[in-house]
């Protein structure tokens, strides 16, 4: 049977929605906000593959659903381990820079790795962006490193260190994959 993307999106958004319903009230930090950005991701994912004809494979949709479960779902165990934000900024470049290749094969673009590497810098700092403007508005507080500890959150890394740190780790793993790519295609 061929893989058919609704059903996977449709199936993990359930997940996701099901997850929601049974974890709202009992881990901190897990919100509205989280819910809403999981499916946006998923399904502005979805529907610019289909509207732009990208024809993602199945490891890009799997990949996405990482981001979105992780990024979104399972923001709040960022309280408890103090690394996971920067594991997630470093993997998101890695995939981010996975993505705009495969689209840029597409395209049909001449400097796939120049394009890559402008397009992941721009998505990284709206990125940075969008957490500040969060911030900023009360939404959710995106900026700096936080632990909890003994019942309440102690900062451990300035917001402005924290987004340097986010931008930099980015860049740094989009930066991998394109090293990566460019090695197997000279070798």
């Amino acid at each position: 049977m061929k893989f058919k993307k609704e059903f996977l999106i449709s199936g993990v958004s359930i997940l996701g929605l099901i997850f929601f319903f049974l974890f709202n009230n009992k881990i901190n930090h897990l919100n509205e906000v989280s819910i809403v950005g999981f499916l946006l991701v998923l399904f502005i994912f979805y529907f610019s593959d289909k509207l732009f004809n990208f024809n993602f494979e199945t490891i890009h949709y799997l990949l996405i659903i990482y981001v979105a479960t992780s990024g979104f779902l399972l923001s709040c165990f960022m309280f408890i381990f103090k690394y996971m934000d920067k594991v997630l900024h470093f993997t998101g470049g890695v995939i981010l820079a996975l993505i705009i290749f495969h689209i840029s094969k597409k395209l049909k673009i001449q400097k796939k790795a120049f394009f890559t590497f402008i397009v992941c810098l721009m998505i990284i700092l709206i990125y940075e962006i969008i957490e500040y403007l969060m911030g900023y508005f009360s939404i959710t507080q995106m900026q700096g490193v936080f632990v909890y500890l003994n019942g309440e959150y102690k900062m451990i890394l300035s917001p402005l260190r924290d987004t340097l740190a986010d931008i930099f780790l980015g860049i740094f793993g989009g930066l991998i994959y394109l090293f990566g790519k460019f090695k197997s295609t000279v070798l």
